[in-house]
């Protein structure tokens, strides 16, 4: 029995399907939420996917919740300054970005290739930020860790 090749979709197909998808699952955890609403992963999953669609309001409230499920989380401080960034919300953004890297986020390559933090880039405190995990990160390296 032969199979046929995959079929290949041209990248306009395949963003919409993306979409689609995106939209159903985003659906389906919204769903879900009111039975598990203290849920980390629903909640985390269903911010990503709202933030991704660009519902940047809904994933906000969710990212909020979730700081306050898990609020010595940097990954979860991080999530959440990039909505605010996306909402505008340049300044508390900025505090939560830093707050993250206090609670021991540093990953800095990912922190610069993140385009849900492009408006906080040109700002002095973002710079100073970068900075300051460039620096954490070079003190490691020499530690050997």
């Amino acid at each position: 029995m032969s199979l046929d090749p995959p079929l290949e979709l041209d990248a306009a197909t395949a963003a919409r399907l993306d979409h689609l998808g995106n939209e159903f699952l985003a659906d389906f955890l919204g769903r879900a939420r009111p039975h598990h609403p203290d849920d980390l992963e629903v909640l985390s999953e269903l911010a990503t996917l709202l933030t991704r669609l660009g519902r940047h309001a809904e994933g906000l409230a969710l990212d909020e919740r979730l700081a306050s499920l898990a609020p010595l989380d940097p990954t979860v401080r991080y999530n959440l300054a990039c909505s605010l960034a996306l909402c505008g919300r340049i300044e508390t953004a900025l505090d939560m970005l830093e707050r993250a890297v206090e609670l021991g986020y540093a990953d800095l390559e990912h922190l610069l290739d993140d385009d849900d933090l492009a408006a906080l880039r040109p700002e002095e405190r973002f710079r100073t930020l970068v900075e300051r995990l460039r620096k954490a990160a070079t003190r490691a390296k020499k530690r050997g860790t």
